[in-house]
């Protein structure tokens, strides 16, 4: 079942996120399989388990049947028949639609039936004269064809069945390039599963599958055609939730057939896409290139006048067919850009500057899983470009990030699989690891300022500074911001704070925000917010105090080696990072600090954490520094890495407590001296406060 076919990235908590989460779900009728037609109902929905057997699930994969026929021309037919019983009312909302999204004149999508089998057993068809045609990315003309067909399905409800089919009729590539997977497991568990590949004798077929007791396929020869045939009857359940780190597409159980036998076969093929897609030799861009930038610059500055260009598309996740012609003119009549897209653009302006370009396909997997993934496009199409100087220096651009140049790959594949693509130079593709960057490389600086009031209300004025990848995302972020008026960009910018008001253990009320305007390309990026927080001090009344968690940045999910003590898999970070927090609270006049988290300074071959505290009157000076050294981390890793978030979630809990004067409030105040502050670091590690940290404590006036 394809709900996997596009791999996931999570790359962004602030700033712009555009994701379609387009699920292609798979299946068909097959010659092996019970009669699937409209008029009948197939068996395998008689005497279905339920929420009993799953409790934790909000559907069941009831029937994934999927065929895929290769024709002689290289045209191709896929047809899929799926039924899925809901078991909550989440899965009821997920399942009542079922998008296709396709690419017109390449690509034919037709519904045979589709149609709602309600829990008293009455059959409620789709009318298909009244599916739906949208378009998938509106008002662009390079993606006018790109359009999704839906069907929905009528009074969907817990116990109800969804069963639909579908064909897709495949228009021949000029390379005769194909493919096909179907994933066996899913975010649902699935229950039954058959697949069926059709091909010609003469063409050269590979199989795959990471099924270790799935029996081989059934192998069948007829009049010219040769067809493989699966079937598993084996209930797959979902995989743990922790197995977004990394991505749960390295993990899920799939079978896949592709022409190509490694991936390098596979690199080479999609070199001479690459090179399709980013050849100009009518010139057409010559004109635009001659505007950007001049072939007299230094490699730097060339780069920086590109991405200048880059950053007014919006780059968007659409799902698009990453292997199809791209019209490089098209594109730069639009304002938005798929991922696949913005890199040919980008790509071919680079060229046109004079610059050698080296691609890299991407993926969320590390050197030893990527080889034992089938060598399909599905697991590895999004690019990565590395600019190369006749002097070996190097620029690293995420072309779905055209905000500035990294010293390696984007977030999210530093330290994983990459496929290097042959430029000319080099005659084969090739898998590397991809560089990572330092953890001093991409650092977080989180400079707060709190003041409670005597009702717990918290107000905290913030100044954020991010390094490397991460302040690349908010480059492009903001960049694309610039062409949003006033009002529109304050609606953003509330749609974060929202999210946060979702997320975030406090309700958040904004008062005031800033972004900066001018987005400074390679360097450090600051921004600054000033928030409201109701109950940021909650009162224990039995006890008589108030309480408030000090604020650990939770690095990237460190919380997850928490829970290792049954995982298989490894736990991969965007990077390798370093999160500072330096906190200055005010308390209510007067208050009277009776516990607080206690300080801590521990580092193992993973990382390290550090926090410290300091009371001073009504006044609070909060430190910690987190830095985990590796993107990668593998079982023997764990238990330094569990180390690390036991001692910084030990911190979080121990949240500061603090009593309010009494009615008659002491006399004595802070002192106006500077506090000095010993801050003991990792042997050959310079913290960015250099050991000694001053603070300015001003003695409270009379009116606060």
């Amino acid at each position: 079942m394809n709900l996997h076919a596009l791999p996931r990235r999570a790359w962004l908590w602030i700033g712009l996120m555009w994701v379609l989460a387009l699920f292609l779900v798979g299946g068909a009728p097959l010659s092996a399989a019970p009669d699937s037609s409209a008029g009948k109902i197939d068996p395998r929905l008689r005497d279905l388990p339920g929420q009993e057997e799953y409790p934790r699930a909000s559907a069941l994969i009831v029937i994934d049947d999927l065929t895929y026929t290769l024709n002689p021309d290289y045209s191709a037919v896929a047809t899929e028949h799926n039924a899925v019983k809901i078991l909550t009312e989440n899965g009821a909302e997920l399942f009542s639609l079922a998008p296709r999204p396709y690419w017109e004149g390449s690509e034919k999508i037709e519904f045979l039936f589709a149609r709602t089998i309600t829990p008293q057993g009455q059959v409620l068809e789709v009318d298909l004269d009244t599916l739906k045609t949208i378009e998938t990315i509106p008002n662009v003309p390079a993606y006018a064809k790109y359009k999704i067909l839906v069907a929905q399905l009528p009074q969907v409800e817990v116990g109800s069945i969804v069963e639909y089919a579908i064909k897709t009729t495949y228009q021949p590539r000029p390379d005769k390039a194909w493919w096909t997977v179907s994933f066996i497991q899913n975010d649902v568990p699935l229950l039954n599963s058959t697949f069926k590949v059709t091909l010609p004798q003469e063409v050269e077929a590979h199989t795959f599958t990471n099924v270790s007791h799935l029996p081989k396929p059934k192998i069948e020869k007829r009049n010219g055609q040769k067809s493989y045939y699966w079937e598993t009857d084996r209930p797959y359940d979902v995989l743990p939730d922790a197995v977004s780190m990394p991505s749960d597409l390295n993990y899920y159980k799939y079978i896949a057939v592709s022409p190509f036998a490694n991936w390098e076969e596979m690199g080479t093929w999609a070199a001479q896409v690459w090179r399709q897609n980013t050849d100009d030799p009518q010139g057409k861009l010559n004109l635009l290139s001659a505007r950007l930038t001049s072939v007299s610059k230094p490699t730097a500055a060339k780069i920086a006048d590109i991405l200048k260009y880059m950053g007014q598309f919006s780059v968007v996740d659409k799902g698009s067919e990453y292997w199809r012609p791209a019209d490089l003119v098209a594109l730069t009549e639009g304002k938005q850009l798929t991922y696949p897209d913005a890199a040919y653009l980008m790509g071919a302006l680079l060229r046109k500057a004079g610059l050698r370009v080296v691609p890299y396909l991407t993926t969320t997997a590390d050197l030893h899983d990527l080889r034992t993934l089938p060598p399909v496009p599905s697991y590895a199409n999004q690019f990565m470009l590395q600019v190369v100087d006749p002097d070996s220096q190097s620029w690293w651009i995420d072309p779905s990030l055209p905000g500035g140049t990294l010293k390696a790959p984007g977030l999210g594949f530093q330290g994983s699989a990459l496929l290097r693509l042959p430029t000319g130079i080099e005659t084969e593709a090739q898998i590397v690891t991809g560089p990572s960057s330092t953890p001093q490389e991409n650092a977080a600086f989180f400079h707060l300022d709190g003041r409670l009031e005597t009702t717990g209300m918290g107000q905290l004025t913030a100044d954020i500074t991010y390094n490397g990848p991460r302040a690349n995302i908010l480059r492009s972020a903001m960049s694309q911001m610039q062409t949003l008026t006033p009002a529109q960009r304050q609606e953003i910018i509330d749609w974060i704070f929202l999210k946060f008001n979702r997320s975030f253990c406090f309700q958040t009320i904004p008062y005031s925000h800033y972004f900066p305007n001018q987005v400074p390309a390679d360097q450090p990026l600051t921004f600054n917010t000033s928030v409201s927080f109701s109950n940021s001090a909650r009162f224990q009344a039995a006890e008589g105090y108030f309480e408030t968690p000090l604020p650990i940045i939770q690095g990237q999910s460190l919380q997850v080696a928490l829970n290792t003590a049954d995982r298989a898999f490894p736990i991969r970070f965007d990077a390798p990072f370093l999160d500072e927090v330096s906190y200055r609270l005010h308390l209510p006049p007067q208050s009277q600090v009776i516990a607080q988290p206690k300080d801590r300074n521990l580092t193992n071959p993973a990382g390290s954490y550090l926090c410290k505290t300091v009371v001073k009157g009504d006044e609070v000076w909060f430190y910690s520094r987190t830095e985990i050294k590796k993107a990668w981390y593998y079982p023997n890793d764990f238990a330094q890495l569990r180390e690390l978030a036991q001692a910084q979630m030990e911190t979080f809990k121990s949240a500061l407590r603090y009593k309010l004067a009494p009615a008659a409030p002491a006399s004595d105040s802070p002192t106006d001296a500077p506090l000095e502050l010993e801050v003991e670091t990792e042997p050959g590690v310079q913290s960015p406060t250099e050991g000694i940290i001053e603070i300015e404590l001003e003695a409270p006036s009379s009116t606060k």
